[in-house]
């Protein structure tokens, strides 16, 4: 596999007739693309849609009678320390019902104004049953009610994985789409810069935002609905929007 100096900054600089043809980027020039690259990276792990692939956590202990358990870097020292970058969104938290036991019980996620209507977020319980996160920096914020009260129970997270800082000798390893995305996004931002606006055209932006929507298309949910004969139980199906049926379920 190529270097991200090889598989997107170079060909960029390139195309854009920044340097020749042939020519290899200079050390500084190549370290303005790269820190570009960097800054797209970290626009997208703002986006939902950008990032391709969540991660279900090992189990985390509880701390009893804590609120709210912190989630981040170890450096940072949190409750639950975690690879790479605090959680953007925590999609969905369970926990397991007995010390020891595999089954898990998934909890009700909250918002800030659920979590500031309780009247009462000082009760305590061996099993949470809501939670409110607030991706507070450098480590973010997990409220849970009530709160939990017993070491022995455990909870597992279910996040998105953040896009990692790029350096220019590493080998890229994306999904397919993401060296496409990447390289014209890095050709539209470089001619947004005042020393390059001669290579900027409607072209390289409409380039970058096909690349960008080819690539996110696998990220995003497909809705899914379930049909059924009115007013009666029997058979239905299920629908995803862009594929059809699917599956028959039992229902009623």
């Amino acid at each position: 596999m190529a270097t991200i100096q090889a598989a997107i900054v170079t060909p960029a600089l390139r195309e854009l007739g920044i340097v020749d043809i042939t020519a290899t980027p200079g050390a500084e020039l190549s370290a303005l693309a790269l820190s570009l690259l960097n800054r797209i990276l970290d626009e997208w792990n703002a986006e939902r849609g950008a990032v391709y692939a969540d991660v279900h956590s090992a189990l985390f202990a509880f701390t009893p009678n804590l609120n709210p358990h912190t989630i981040g870097v170890s450096g940072d020292s949190p409750t639950w320390a975690i690879t790479g970058h605090r959680p953007v969104s925590i999609e969905g938290i369970r926990i397991t019902t007995d010390n020891g036991e595999t089954y898990l019980a998934p909890l009700t996620a909250r918002d800030a104004a659920w979590w500031h209507a309780r009247s009462s977020p000082g009760t305590t319980s061996a099993y949470p049953t809501d939670f409110y996160y607030n991706p507070t920096q450098p480590k973010g914020s997990i409220y849970f009610y009530p709160e939990p009260s017993s070491a022995s129970v455990k909870a597992q997270l279910w996040y998105r994985i953040p896009l990692t800082v790029l350096a220019l000798t590493d080998t890229f390893s994306m999904p397919p789409g993401y060296q496409a995305a990447l390289h014209e996004t890095l050709k539209e931002k470089l001619a947004e810069l005042p020393m390059f606006a001669s290579a900027s055209s409607p072209v390289i932006t409409a380039a970058a935002t096909k690349a960008r929507a080819i690539a996110f298309a696998n990220n995003r949910p497909v809705p899914q609905f379930q049909t059924a004969d009115l007013g009666l139980g029997g058979a239905g199906r299920v629908y995803r929007h862009e594929t059809g049926p699917f599956s028959l379920l039992r229902h009623g």
